[in-house]
């Protein structure tokens, strides 16, 4: 999501992901998508149970309510069943035409806290209720900064009906069940899921159930400084780079004594998933879910690879060590616009910020596609999505609702009112397009690097891959942080041995 700062906070509370910035991929694993590069001391506070259960269920802060009570197209009273499964899914409630239904229909919308959300919300809700006039939706207070607190109140039988969730506690809400199975309604509505990239879908599914959609989309390919592209006289990054041409650009822009290096890693977030992808790799084993793919040599190559970027090329500086704080900058967006830095890999959230921080500095940088593994391209991406709550009084209505969240009308608006990237291939021209338009400071930049990422679809995503997700990520988390972030053991032994641990934790079911 956008934010005006660059969240601190350990890895579960962040509510931003950041994708690894030169020659790796960082990202904060199992975390909302798209945080800035800009510096901030933010810090989330954890809720307990009661309190958690109380204020999720509190009255909307916000309300924009239908003049009359129509009849709305949405709202027929299906009971959802819900039949759990052995692994605590449910099964899809039977999806009913949208007709005919009695009185309107109320549903509470929990979005984000941050100053985005809060221009998107009106606009979405008056867009809203002009197609559906006998609905009213409500903003309810956000959870952001402790989304469990949704899972406790849906567990109490209170909470909204849509709320913005990502990464361990959407997996999570998904997998107990709390979440609505809207496998009957993408059948019956031939809703287009092959829009989507489909690793970002496959991240909101347990057993093969649907039970979310994305948000937008948070994609991270490669920002890099023209002005010492220039200064150099080499040719800019286009399409044709490799991981051979990335890692000779971040020698020749690495000059220490200078106090310049290729790129940033940041020192809480590693793991560099997507370059196991790139390498022909995997972090997950698609042939048998008891198992792990991050110890095959594709993957372990594409570690070393990373590894070898900070610790025996150098031209990779750590974020918060002494080299770092030798380049005196407060944060990466000032160290990138003030040519210490000569690329970086960051989402599609942080453009119009990185122009808003530096305004001076706008004409000095731009964006090309990610350099081509040895296997193929690949890029990180976010699993932020809308949960619905499987025990929604309105499943019909909150169907209804979540296909404007996913429709051109409401996805021009994220994008137009929070520069948010449209999660579906389609509408990628609009994105690009949108963003120029809006944007003054995107009118020349290449854009095209986040929209080919989508519609090429090789984005791969933050969480939702392994049977007993967040301990998995916790483990490979370790080990890149022991291996590539610390030195402390060689990135054989390191991922060998956490997949050891983690097979052992699938094992158990």
């Amino acid at each position: 999501m956008v934010s005006s700062s660059f969240p601190t906070g350990r890895r579960f509370s962040r509510r931003s992901v950041i994708a690894g910035v030169g020659s790796v991929v960082s990202v904060g694993l199992l975390a909302a998508c798209g945080g800035s590069v800009t510096a901030s001391t933010s810090a989330s506070t954890q809720a307990t149970a009661s309190s958690a259960a109380a204020s999720a269920t509190s009255a909307p802060v916000v309300s924009t309510s239908a003049a009359s009570a129509a009849t709305t197209s949405a709202t027929s009273s299906v009971a959802s069943t819900n039949v759990a499964t052995s692994s605590a899914a449910t099964a899809s409630p039977a999806a009913s035409a949208p007709a005919n239904a009695k009185g309107a229909v109320t549903i509470q919308w929990a979005t984000r806290t941050v100053q985005a959300w809060k221009d998107i919300w009106p606009a979405a809700v008056k867009l809203y209720q002009q197609q559906q006039p006998g609905v009213t939706v409500q903003l309810v207070g956000p959870k952001d900064s402790d989304l469990s607190a949704y899972l406790v109140a849906w567990a109490g039988g209170s909470g909204p009906d849509v709320a913005a969730m990502w990464g361990t506690n959407l997996v999570n809400a998904g997998r107990k069940g709390q979440l609505l199975i809207q496998d009957s309604y993408l059948a019956r509505d031939k809703f287009p899921v092959d829009d989507y990239i489909s690793y970002q879908l496959k991240a909101m599914q347990w057993q093969g159930h649907q039970f979310s959609l994305p948000m937008y989309i948070n994609v991270y390919p490669l920002y890099y400084n023209k002005q010492l592209f220039q200064q150099k006289g080499i040719a800019v990054p286009d399409s044709t780079w490799t991981w051979q041409t990335y890692q000779d650009m971040l020698l020749k822009f690495t000059d220490k004594a200078a106090g310049t290096y290729g790129a940033p890693i940041f020192q809480d977030w590693g793991p560099g998933y997507a370059k196991a992808y790139a390498a022909g790799g995997s972090l997950e084993d698609t042939a048998d879910p008891t198992k792990v793919g991050w110890a095959a040599q594709p993957s372990l190559d594409a570690f070393q690879w990373i590894y070898d970027r900070v610790w025996k090329d150098g031209s990779v500086v750590i974020e918060g060590t002494d080299a770092w704080k030798a380049l005196g900058v407060k944060d990466r967006a000032q160290g990138f616009t003030a040519g210490k830095l000569a690329m970086m890999e960051e989402g599609s959230a942080n453009p119009k910020q990185l122009a808003d921080s530096y305004p001076q500095q706008v004409t000095d940088w731009d964006l090309a596609v990610l350099p081509k593994g040895p296997a193929k391209r690949a890029a990180s991406g976010s699993i932020d999505a809308w949960a619905l709550w499987s025990q929604t009084r309105n499943p019909d209505a909150v169907w209804e609702f979540n296909k404007f969240l996913q429709s051109s009308d409401y996805l021009d608006l994220q994008c137009t009112l929070g520069a948010m990237q449209h999660p579906r291939s389609s509408m990628q021209d609009r994105y690009v397009s949108l963003m120029k338009k809006t944007f003054p400071a995107m009118a020349d930049k290449n854009l095209e690097a986040f929209a080919d990422i989508v519609r090429n679809k090789y984005a791969y995503p933050n969480g939702g891959i392994f049977a007993q997700d967040d301990q998995c990520w916790t483990i490979f988390f370790d080990a890149y942080t022991k291996s590539i972030m610390k030195n402390q053991q060689d990135v054989k032994t390191a991922f060998e041995a956490a997949a050891t641990q983690a097979e052992g934790v699938l094992a158990k079911g």
